[in-house]
Parts: structure tokens; C-alpha cells; sequence
């Protein structure tokens, strides 16, 4: 992992020196993102945090101010919006999405994502999130969320889970990874649950977030 980030520190400063040389790097906006969490489990093709959450890096010189942080929320459904208004090119009525530079108009309340082919393995997820919580629907019943994708399954990592799994000696939490019997809703604070682990669905005291998140889950779809 370490290796792989020090190669793409290389390949990005090799492309901003091009840029430079070409006398390109002060009037190019210059976007750095992945496109999905750790490749890691509960990392790739999850749609908790540590899956959806990833790097949005921005360098527009004059227009966004080094080391400017923000929390509002961008989706890959924004990119296209985005790249059209920047070059002064009117965004389709069908296009979903908005635009987020410099800054964002009306910046969404909601972020949403989905999964349901990872290669060969099936699911079926629906997930919306807020600024703190996020609602999870689970619609596959019997399915569990590590799936079994054939390049996932003849790595060290899973070989080793799958080991530990069928020797009992994983924890509660760890477990949770390949518990088919997943709840059919899952609500999560992120602010003092970030890993979410720890399911407030059942609740009584985040009825009305989950009612919330329900609902604005049923009218994305």
C-alpha cells in the first residue's frame, strides 16, 4: 500500500511539472479522486463510509485557495455538471447532478449509493446518507456483504478471514462481514459510530432520523 501511494505521489508531480513546462499549471484546474474506498474488505463495492468516502482533491489556482477543506457533498453523478459549466457549456435537463466549483449553489442534503453486481457475486443495496447518519436497506436476503468474487478470494487477505471465519475466532464486529442474516435496515451515527458497527435502527430514539432516511430513499428510487 505504502509502495503503490509513493508511485502515484511520482506520477502526480510528474504531471503537474508537465503542465508547468508547458506553460499549462497556473490556468489548468487539476482534479485528484479514487474511485472507490481502500481495496481492502468492507472497503471496494461497500457502501459504508469506508467504501463511498473517498478522496476529492482540487488545484485551481486564483480560484480555490491552498489547503481549503469542505464538507459539503459531491458524487461522481456531479462530475459531468461540473466539467460542462466550467467550460460555459449548458448542462442538460436530464442530467442528474450539480455543479460543486468553486463553490456549490444549493449544496445537496443527501448523498446516495447503491450496489448490486460485483463481478460474478450478487447484492442488492440501497444507502442514503446525511452530514451524520447514514440509512442502510438491505435486499438480498441471505446474502453477506463479503459476497465471494473469485481475485478477491485467491488473495492473502481473504484467505486468512476465511480461515479465521471457519476456525469461530473472529470478534462480533469482525463477524458482521459475513453474517448473511444482515437486518433489513441499518441506521448508523457516523459522528460516534464511524466504522459503522453499530446498528440504531431498532432505536426508539432515531425513529424519526430513520423514518427520514427511509423516505428520502424511497423517493431516490
Amino acid at each position: 500500500t505504502y509502495d503503490n501511494i509513493a508511485a502515484m505521489d511520482r506520477w502526480v508531480g510528474q504531471k503537474l511539472v508537465e503542465l508547468d513546462q508547458a506553460g499549462l499549471l497556473e490556468s489548468t484546474i487539476v482534479m485528484f479522486y479514487s474511485d472507490h474506498g481502500v481495496g481492502l474488505p468492507r472497503g471496494k463495492r461497500s457502501c459504508y463510509d469506508t467504501g463511498t468516502r473517498v478522496p476529492l482533491i482540487v488545484r485551481w489556482p486564483g480560484q480555490i485557495a491552498p489547503g481549503t477543506v469542505r464538507e459539503d457533498f459531491a458524487s461522481w453523478i456531479d462530475f459531468a455538471p461540473t466539467a460542462l459549466t466550467l467550460a460555459g457549456v449548458p448542462v442538460p435537463a436530464e442530467y442528474d447532478g450539480h455543479c460543486f466549483l468553486p463553490t456549490a449553489a444549493q449544496p445537496p442534503k443527501y448523498a446516495y449509493s447503491f450496489r448490486d453486481h460485483m463481478d460474478e457475486s450478487f447484492d442488492k443495496v440501497r444507502s442514503v446518507r446525511d452530514a451524520r447518519f447514514r440509512y442502510v436497506r438491505n435486499q438480498a436476503p441471505g446474502v453477506d456483504e463479503a459476497g465471494k468474487v473469485a481475485y478477491q478470494e485467491v488473495g492473502q487477505t481473504m484467505h486468512e478471514l476465511r480461515r479465521v471465519q471457519a476456525e469461530g475466532k473472529l470478534t462480533p464486529i469482525q463477524a458482521l462481514y459475513f453474517n448473511p442474516n444482515r437486518a433489513a435496515e441499518e441506521l448508523f451515527d457516523i459522528q460516534s459510530d464511524p466504522w459503522e458497527v453499530k446498528n440504531l435502527a431498532g432505536d426508539p430514539a432515531h425513529a424519526a432520523k430513520l423514518a427520514e432516511l427511509r423516505a428520502e430513499c424511497d423517493a431516490w428510487l
